[in-house]
């Protein structure tokens, strides 16, 4: 298989490997897969790591099929961040397509040329969803706020 999918950070994130020749039809597979099992763990992020792709066989329907399994999983969270890390050997790519069809349910996605950068930008992107989530529930316990440290 060209394509793998792997729960990181207990079950918080994913990342999905694509290496070689990649078809639509295997991204289908694997994201029906996560979608699955996206109400049984709580994705919080993807991390779509193409940089060991060679070739890139996606038709537009199989990127509109794609952005519809991402529009359930948004459903499910509606901060579902994804980030595309690009291959180093493809002229061209389709992410920008992609990010076209999600873009009114997904606000966060963004592509890389490095993984450093994606993880970092995933990184702070938690960082900021988190301190709101926690400072919505340091609202309602009142005193309990030195407990924290934010």
């Amino acid at each position: 298989m060209t394509i793998e999918a792997t729960y990181i950070d207990e079950g918080r994130g994913v990342i999905i490997r694509a290496s070689n020749s990649v078809t639509g039809k295997e991204i289908i597979a694997i994201n029906e897969k996560l979608l699955i099992q996206h109400g049984m763990v709580m994705q919080q992020y993807h991390i779509i790591d193409k940089s060991w792709c060679t070739e890139y066989d996606v038709s537009a329907a199989d990127i509109e099929a794609i952005s519809k399994l991402d529009k359930k999983m948004a459903e499910i969270n509606s901060e579902l961040i994804i980030a595309v890390i690009e291959s180093k050997t493809l002229r061209f790519s389709l992410t920008e397509v992609w990010q076209v069809y999600v873009e009114s349910f997904i606000n966060h996605t963004k592509s890389f040329n490095n993984q450093v950068e994606a993880i970092a930008w995933v990184n702070n992107l938690l960082l900021m969803q988190n301190k709101q989530s926690l400072t919505s529930q340091l609202e309602r316990i009142g005193d309990s706020i030195a407990f924290f440290d934010l």
